[in-house]
């Protein structure tokens, strides 16, 4: 089945319901249909983006990216007994945020933890990320990411 066309559903000022995808009928069908119609849609919570993963670059997929939160890295990193470590520098700071998406938008593929994740912001620069955890719920990734920043 293919997707609906995101970028005309964005550009216009209104959502057209009847241009929306057939959902199946049930739970997992409304289930479904929100994350469809609501979360991941352009003209709500969702932005078209471009990921580039595992050697593989999927163009303008609604995504959800959010938290972006920078911390020191000397307040961020702790050992295991709970002080922080020393493996900083100067000036350098841990971004987190947290990447929602639909798996079969990344072809099926659940990144896994350490892997790099190449997201593109709205100018179409990219920024580089971590896998520090990635899941999936009836058929959504939630991943967290890291980042290193000055």
């Amino acid at each position: 089945m293919s997707g609906p066309d995101w970028e005309a559903i964005a550009a216009s000022p209104a959502v057209n319901w009847e241009d929306m995808p057939d959902i199946p009928a049930g739970f997992a069908g409304a289930v479904e249909g929100d994350i469809t119609s609501v979360f991941l849609n352009p003209a709500e919570f969702g932005e078209l983006r471009t990921i580039q993963y595992d050697g593989n670059t999927y163009e303008n997929i609604p995504v959800v990216l959010n938290g972006n939160i920078q911390q020191n890295r000397f307040h961020a990193r702790k050992d295991p007994t709970g002080q922080p470590t020393q493996d900083h520098m100067q000036g350098i700071y841990l971004a987190s945020c947290i990447l929602h998406c639909k798996l079969s938008d990344l072809g099926g593929n659940r990144p896994e933890k350490g892997a790099k994740l190449r997201i593109s912001d709205q100018n179409g620069f990219f920024r580089d990320y971590y896998v520090a955890s990635s899941n999936i719920e009836m058929g959504m990734l939630r991943v967290e990411l890291e980042a290193l920043e000055e």
